[in-house]
């Protein structure tokens, strides 16, 4: 088997790997912005702002925001 076919067949291995591992985990949260605000960290709730962020960068022109819109969107940062 040549180089280049062995690297073929591992990395269509490692997507399918990750494919399945990555089954039913995918949400499409849509992004809400007093639920981004309030979110607290916890087991239950790790992975909220995560599930949120595509809806949030598909629905939101965040290029060009001002810091105050930012702000205004997504809560103060905490420091």
């Amino acid at each position: 088997m040549n180089r280049n076919l062995k690297i073929g067949l591992f990395s269509a291995l490692v997507i399918v790997i990750i494919g399945f591992a990555s089954k039913g985990r995918i949400t499409h949260e849509k992004f809400s912005s007093v639920k981004w605000k309030h979110w607290k960290e916890s087991e239950a709730e790790g992975s909220l702002r995560w599930d949120m962020m595509n809806s949030l960068r598909n629905n939101y022109e965040l290029i060009g925001m001002t810091k105050d819109e930012m702000i205004e969107l997504l809560g103060a940062p905490e420091c």
